[in-house]
């Protein structure tokens, strides 16, 4: 399982998709500067901090969907899985590596993301003055769960673009279901963070169920055409 996990990475780090993401997290935190000095509201820290991880949560689960793609598609288009599943592997280990890789990427990317724009604010804040309330200890405290139970949805809406790219190998179902998803998860308010984590743990149960055929799937078909 190590090795097809590293194989995985070898991969994607040929694929080299990384610059494009860091590049629409600069890009995308344009949209921060309106909400902060032309909003009717005053907005606090805890609206914009809020605002925030909704927006990383934005942009990591649409790359996720770009990763799928990579990872599932376009090796069945190619074949190229042929290969791996010739070898004496079995092939729920080969689906679950890949499913840890984007594990990987999506906390990295949450993480990263959620810092970033929280950073962009604390710097437009600081120069001008604006938020109320105070970006203290408690707040992230609160942030930290939030962020780690998007990163586990995220993955399991990743689990979802697979079928579509494994069983249904359909990209406009696979969009769409992007989607639909990403307007389940794309709102995430601090005030009610107990709340937003179980609809984001309830959501990340009914996602995770739609391994089962995938993994039956997998493991029905002797050679994938």
């Amino acid at each position: 399982m190590h090795n097809l996990i590293k194989i995985e990475f070898m991969k994607l780090k040929r694929r080299n998709k990384l610059l494009g993401i860091f590049i629409t997290f600069i890009l995308s935190s344009a949209s921060l500067i309106p909400i902060m000095f032309y909003d009717n509201k005053v907005p606090s820290w805890t609206d914009i901090t809020g605002l925030t991880i909704s927006l990383a949560n934005l942009i990591s689960n649409i790359y996720l969907c770009v990763l799928v793609g990579d990872m599932f598609l376009d090796e069945y288009n190619n074949k190229t899985i042929n290969v791996m599943f010739n070898y004496p592997i079995s092939r729920t280990k080969i689906y679950f590596s890949k499913i840890f890789v984007l594990l990987f990427y999506s906390i990295l990317l949450t993480i990263i993301g959620s810092v970033f724009y929280i950073g962009i604010v604390f710097t437009m804040n600081t120069f001008h003055p604006v938020l109320t309330g105070t970006f203290n200890h408690d707040l992230m405290l609160t942030l930290l769960p939030i962020i780690v139970i998007c990163s586990i949805t995220n993955t399991m809406f990743a689990i979802v673009y697979s079928f579509f790219a494994t069983v249904i190998r359909s990209i406009p179902l696979m969009i769409f279901s992007c989607i639909l998803l990403v307007n389940f998860a794309s709102n995430i308010s601090i005030t009610n963070s107990y709340l937003v984590i179980l609809k984001l743990l309830g959501i990340s149960i009914i996602c995770s169920l739609v391994a089962i055929p995938i993994i039956y799937s997998l493991n029905k078909k002797d050679v994938i055409c």
